[in-house]
């Protein structure tokens, strides 16, 4: 910068551009496009080796990596709907691999000219707002259960799996939800909490059934808990279908 009387110019990023290497160009131009909201944030959690055995204790920290994939999932979708209205921008959108990360979890075709996307849109944002905002407050909802009380619980549900909402009060964590993975345990994690903060939320399909996933109405999809846990994952570096769940239960 240099000042003339009392004002400060800027000189132009330009004029200094050769003094940038190509690690300094690219690395401004990622910080710039996160300020912006154009990039998702990138970070993902070192995985840390617990030995605590306590399933609440364990699923306590799993939350920030549902968190990162629930903020990344929110970054791409406000962008998305910055570009509404916008041929020039929109343009991006349906170009880039987000179009068919919607299409494949939440099945919005792009190319129905009679879907209402503004109301579609703000019902998948809408359930990831409370999500996030749910995992401020899960220490006081989720919670350890017996064997026995799952065994009770199960004959009210379609499925006994590890992790389990019961009457959106609270997020159940059996005894052996111990023995998953630490990205399977942040998946499951992220589920549960779709159906603590939407009452329209059943398991219309899980994402390692891949038939029946794939033939979801984008009705279903949009409350289909297994749908947002998988589409945060996308959002996410290195933006792939990784679908990491019950169908990797190790990882």
């Amino acid at each position: 910068r240099r000042r003339v009387g009392h004002v400060l110019q800027t000189v132009r990023v330009a004029e200094c551009d050769d003094h940038l290497d190509a690690v300094g160009r690219d690395t401004l131009a990622t910080m710039d496009g996160i300020l912006m909201g154009r990039i998702p944030r990138r970070v993902v959690l070192d995985v840390i080796e617990l030995t605590d055995d306590d399933p609440k204790t364990l699923a306590l920290a799993a939350v920030p990596q549902a968190r990162i994939w629930v903020d990344n999932a929110l970054t791409q979708l406000t962008w998305l709907k910055s570009t509404l209205g916008d041929p020039y921008s929109r343009k991006f959108a349906d170009q880039g691999f987000l179009r068919q990360a919607l299409e494949v979890h939440f099945h919005i075709d792009f190319k129905d000219e009679d879907l209402d996307f503004s109301t579609f849109l703000a019902v998948i944002m809408d359930n990831y707002q409370k999500v996030q905002a749910s995992f401020s407050s899960a220490d006081s909802f989720f919670e350890n259960v017996t064997e026995e009380q799952c065994a009770a619980d199960s004959s009210n549900m379609t499925c006994n799996f590890p992790a389990y909402a019961r009457d959106r009060k609270h997020v159940r964590f059996a005894p052996d939800s111990v023995n998953y993975g630490p990205m399977c345990r942040a998946a499951m994690v992220l589920h549960e909490c779709v159906h603590y903060v939407d009452p329209q939320s059943p398991d219309s399909a899980y994402e390692h059934d891949k038939l029946k996933y794939a033939l979801l109405t984008k009705g279903e999809a949009i409350h289909n808990p297994s749908s947002y846990a998988a589409f945060g994952q996308n959002a996410t570096a290195p933006f792939q279908d990784l679908r990491y769940g019950a169908g990797r239960p190790k990882e």
